[in-house]
This record gives structure tokens, C-alpha cells and sequence, in this order.
């Protein structure tokens, strides 16, 4: 399914709430039906108006949790023999590798095990995809 069908998709019960309450108003209150459907072209074309901007919102490309951090770039903080600290982003992580690895050196995240993230060295991760 693509990003534009699962928004629509996502619009489609406020369309729907929307000819309902006009249905209503022309019932009750005499609203003219050609003033109904401009309310719901107005709707609609809000909706694909915003669409460029929300489309992010309804991606299903985008990484979170422990796949965010998979691939992520740090250094070593505190020396890792096996395990010690590295900073990815701006945040410390309790990590470990197979390698002794030095303050300072940079390092990519290979694995997440709960709250210890496993690295390699960045020049080790180019010669190991």
C-alpha cells in the first residue's frame, strides 16, 4: 500500500462524518446540497493540500527504537574490552564488541541487545557489512 492510499484511507471517516453532517444540516436546517458539496470539496482539497507535509506521518519507511540505532555512527567514551561506553548522537550507551577498542575511536552500531548496543570499529564495519 502506498503512503497516498494509507492516508486517504486515514481521511476517509472524516469525509464520511462530514456528507454525514451535511446530510443532516440539509434535513434540519434546509442547507442547499450545492453548499454541502462545497463543504466537502473544501475538506478534501485541505486534505490533499496538507498531504506534502503529513506524508512522513504515514511512511512506513521510517526507523524507530533499535533499528534507529542499527548502522548509527558513535566514539568510544570509556574503553570497550569487552564492554564500555561509546556516545552515539548525543547520547551514552553501555557498549560491547569483539575488539578491544580505545576512547576516541570510532565505532558503528552492528546489534542492539536490550540496552547495550553491540559496535565494531568504523574501519572494521567497512571490511564486515
Amino acid at each position: 500500500m502506498t503512503t497516498l492510499q494509507r492516508y486517504a484511507l486515514f481521511q476517509i471517516p472524516g469525509w464520511l462524518a462530514t456528507i454525514g453532517a451535511c446530510w443532516v444540516a440539509h434535513l434540519w436546517f434546509d442547507l442547499p446540497l450545492w453548499a454541502g458539496a462545497g463543504v466537502l470539496v473544501l475538506l478534501l482539497a485541505k486534505d490533499f493540500a496538507l498531504y506534502p507535509w503529513l506524508k512522513i506521518g504515514y511512511s512506513t519507511t521510517a526507523r524507530s527504537g533499535r533499528d534507529a540505532l542499527i548502522g548509527a555512527s558513535g566514539v568510544v567514551t570509556q574503553p570497550i574490552a569487552p564492554e564500555g561506553m561509546v556516545k552515539i548522537s548525543s547520547e551514552l550507551w553501555q557498549a560491547r564488541s569483539d575488539t578491544a577498542l580505545a576512547p576516541g575511536e570510532a565505532v558503528v552500531v552492528v546489534a542492539v541487545d536490550h540496552m547495550t548496543v553491540v559496535v565494531r570499529g568504523a574501519s572494521d564495519s567497512r571490511r564486515h557489512p
